[in-house]
């Protein structure tokens, strides 16, 4: 299993989000599509809580890189939207899954 690391220069979208009674702001930065430009398949996640210095914050944060690295061992952002926790209503019970369903949905 060989790690595919993002190119220096790529492109991102920063976008706001809302999952509960939070906000969140996630910086998506996709590898280069096969044609040299940007293409749509996200190869890291940051995501900002507002509230620095939290455990969610940390938390938040901790799933971002767990998530980027799951996504450039070649695991696809679709497996990992449908892996993370589901409510009795098949919706995103976490932020981070709440943000793969948007990345997802914008990919479909």
């Amino acid at each position: 299993m060989t790690r595919e690391i993002l190119p220096g220069r790529r492109a991102s979208d920063t976008i706001k989000f809302g999952h509960g009674p939070r906000s969140y702001y996630a910086t998506v930065g996709f590898y280069d599509g096969s044609d040299g430009r940007p293409g749509d398949r996200p190869g890291e996640i940051f995501i900002s809580t507002g509230k620095t210095g939290t455990e969610l914050q940390a938390l938040m944060r901790d799933s971002a890189i767990a998530a980027s690295l799951a996504l450039q061992f070649g695991c696809p952002a679709e497996l990992l939207a449908r892996a993370f926790s589901r409510d009795g209503q098949d919706q995103p019970e976490t932020a981070i899954g709440r943000l793969f369903q948007i990345l997802t949905e914008d990919a479909g």
